[in-house]
């Protein structure tokens, strides 16, 4: 089964479907990451800029959709998390009005199944398991159908003895 790595990164609002840019993502390689600045002031008074990032769940944080590759945010109380990432002086959820703002991002890390052309010479036989146990559905397994040998017809003059 072909298995493509693929990474990105996008943003995307609570709710909303946003498309992970392929289909039939292999749920058990699909890693969400949430990462997010903020200006934390020290014991001086002294503002710094932080990064730092946060793993998201399936199904805690987000939905999916494996065939077509969309993910939906859920509500979740991580969201309303809130940190002074923007400027200095206020405070704000980690969405801002539903939405992932700059310099706020979701990276996202997943293997694909790239499903084959099939061509004249080919037939569909039964389901490739393999993929099945990695997706979570049957996705048709192609296989080279081998040219039948041609019959050549007996030549019995050449055949014949001396």
């Amino acid at each position: 089964m072909p298995l493509t790595r693929h990474s990105s990164i996008t943003s995307a609002t609570m709710g909303q479907p946003i498309s992970l840019q392929r289909g039939n993502i292999d749920p058990a390689t699909l890693k969400l990451t949430f990462i997010y600045s903020e200006h934390i002031q020290d014991k001086d008074k002294v503002w710094h800029h932080v990064q730092d990032e946060q793993e998201l769940v399936l199904n805690e944080h987000y939905r999916l959709d494996k065939r077509r590759g969309i993910i939906e945010l859920l509500n979740h109380p991580f969201w309303q998390q809130e940190g002074l990432w923007r400027t200095a002086d206020r405070r704000e959820p980690l969405l801002y009005k539903g939405q992932v703002k700059w310099p706020q991002v979701i990276m996202f890390e997943y293997e694909h199944y790239t499903p084959q052309e099939v061509k004249e010479s080919e037939f569909r036989e039964g389901v490739d398991v393999t993929a099945k146990a990695r997706l979570g559905y049957d996705v048709p397994k192609h296989v080279i159908e081998e040219p039948k040998p041609t019959e050549v017809p007996f030549d019995w003059e050449a055949a014949k003895l001396p």
